[in-house]
C-alpha cells in the first residue's frame, strides 16, 4: 500500500465535507435515516476551519496516491467529564468504502495511536453506533474493547 499522506485545514475543507457527506449517505441506508444531524456535521466542519481547541489530531483527511480516502481524528475529551478522563482522547476514523479490507483503517487508527503516545494519553475511546460492525472490527483489530456503544483501548507504554 502506499503510504497515506495527512492534510487538515482550510486547504482540504472541500474534501472533508465531501467525505463526511459519504459517510452520511452510507449510514443513512444502513439506519433509514439521516446519520449526522446539521448541529454535528457542522461543528465537525468548523473543527476542520478551526482547527479545533480539543483536537490532537486533524480533523485530517487521509490521501492516498492525492485520493482522498479517510478520516482521522483524535481529539481531547471534554473538561466537563471529569478528572478520570483527563489523560482520555477520543479516536475517528472513516474510510471510504471502495478501500476497506486493504489496511488503510488500520494504518489511520496506529497513526492517531502514535500521536496519542506523544501527547502521554492513556485512554483511547470511541463511539460506535450500533450496525456499524467494519468499525467496531476496525477497533477491536486495534485493542479495543466494549459494548456497541463506547470501545476503550489502554496505553500499553510501561
Amino acid at each position: 500500500m502506499n503510504e497515506l499522506r495527512y492534510l487538515g485545514g482550510g486547504d482540504v475543507l472541500a474534501d472533508f465535507i465531501e467525505m463526511l457527506l459519504t459517510l452520511d449517505a452510507e449510514l443513512s441506508v444502513q439506519r433509514g435515516g439521516r446519520y449526522l444531524s446539521e448541529r454535528a456535521f457542522n461543528s465537525l466542519v468548523m473543527g476542520v476551519e478551526e482547527g479545533g481547541e480539543r483536537s490532537i489530531f486533524g480533523p485530517s483527511i487521509a490521501y492516498q496516491d492525492e485520493i482522498p480516502i479517510g478520516l482521522a481524528y483524535l481529539r481531547w475529551h471534554d473538561a466537563a467529564l471529569g478528572d478520570a478522563r483527563h489523560r482520555s482522547a477520543e479516536v475517528f476514523v472513516y474510510v471510504k468504502q471502495k478501500y476497506r479490507n486493504r489496511g488503510v483503517g488500520t494504518e489511520i487508527l496506529n497513526k492517531l495511536k502514535e500521536v496519542s503516545n506523544a501527547f502521554d494519553v492513556v485512554e483511547l475511546t470511541s463511539v460506535v453506533s450500533p450496525g456499524a460492525r467494519s468499525t467496531k472490527s476496525l477497533l477491536e483489530r486495534g485493542s479495543f474493547k466494549g459494548g456497541a456503544i463506547e470501545m476503550v483501548s489502554y496505553s500499553t507504554r510501561p
